[in-house]
């Protein structure tokens, strides 16, 4: 069964980036007093932005990237676990008219939907594909997707009144973020926002007691050891020589690691009693890098296109805005690969 969402084939005005925006004073002045407006509402701005000038503005902001009425978008979103989230009818209204595709976003469901249970069903004999063709290009992009890989977040009573069109919402997400991801860089809707493993670099406090004697200090010892194993990113506890830690050089040569290993390794040699914003970068880089190398690796590992998709969605998705256009473009790079590898 086929289902198409038009696309408006009227020209669009050139996108204004955040970056635009950013760099025009009286651009940015103006959106700052709107936003001071806006928070200052009663009843026309949901109450997470009401007195919050500041969120505000980011609301504006995203509103005029993507050309629409910034009183309409923030009725459509919501304040999660400290997170902005916006509704999936809004991201998806967004995706459908902003992505780079020519023709229509395309949809195929498969499999028996009597009688489903969306909050609850979890088989791989259902789902749907979604597809479209980018410009300049003449074979369509597609992604398949089953109720088995939806996850356990379906907090929408959709789940329950509507799953074929709760799923169709998140496939479209998903084929954006995969193949389109500027479009929504960033966005997310509340099924989204999860809370996320943190990649913890910052050495683990000792619970054993100091001046404890000799016997405290092997307790110490024995833990400290215990700490090097499990740790993901291990800062070592030595002392300095008198020149600086090198953290660019640092930087760079994690940004050349391919393997879960040698980041490992590499961690063991960064030293503890460097400056909390110079922990704070290489943590940052340190972290993307393990991430791209897991989903690279998630894929290589995958042995069927749900196991595939499943990697996507999982080590991909939620930490997709983190990577860069060089690191997205290899990751896509390698689905296609794969997909096709599985397919042959």
């Amino acid at each position: 069964m086929n289902t198409a969402v038009s696309v408006p084939n009227n020209t669009m005005p050139a996108p204004i980036t955040a970056f635009d925006i950013m760099m025009n004073p009286e651009m940015m002045s103006r959106f700052e007093k709107l936003a001071e407006t806006m928070a200052s509402s009663k009843f026309s701005v949901p109450k997470h932005l009401q007195n919050n000038p500041s969120d505000c503005l980011a609301v504006i902001m995203q509103s005029v990237q993507w050309q629409m009425d910034p009183f309409a978008v923030a009725q459509k979103t919501h304040q999660i676990n400290g997170t902005l989230g916006y509704e999936a009818q809004l991201v998806n209204a967004v995706i459908i008219n902003r992505a780079p595709v020519t023709g229509r976003l395309q949809f195929e469901w498969y499999g028996d939907w009597a009688k489903i249970n969306g909050k609850e069903d979890k088989s791989w004999d259902k789902g749907v594909k979604v597809w479209a063709t980018l410009k300049g290009e003449t074979t369509p992009r597609e992604i398949t997707l089953s109720m088995g890989q939806v996850g356990p977040v379906r907090n929408s009573p959709l789940w329950l009144a509507d799953p074929r069109q709760q799923l169709a919402y998140l496939a479209i997400k998903r084929w954006s973020r995969l193949y389109t991801p500027d479009v929504i860089l960033g966005v997310y809707t509340p099924d989204e926002i999860v809370e996320r493993e943190e990649v913890d670099v910052t050495p683990a406090q000792s619970q054993v007691k100091k001046h404890q004697g000799a016997g405290g200090l092997k307790a110490q010892m024995a833990e400290r050891e215990q700490q090097q194993e499990a740790t993901v990113i291990d800062m070592e506890s030595q002392a300095h020589d008198s020149a600086p830690y090198d953290v660019d050089g640092a930087i760079d040569h994690i940004k050349k690691l391919n393997t879960i290993a040698e980041l490992k390794e590499f961690s063991k040699a960064i030293p503890s009693d460097i400056a909390e914003d110079q922990q704070a970068k290489i943590k940052e880089t340190y972290s993307t890098q393990y991430r791209f190398v897991q989903v690279l690796d998630g894929i290589e590992a995958a042995k069927s296109l749900e196991a595939l998709d499943g990697v996507m969605a999982k080590s991909f998705e939620p930490h997709s805005a983190n990577f860069n256009d060089p690191q997205t473009n290899a990751i896509n790079l390698s689905y296609e690969q794969k997909q096709a590898a599985l397919t042959a």
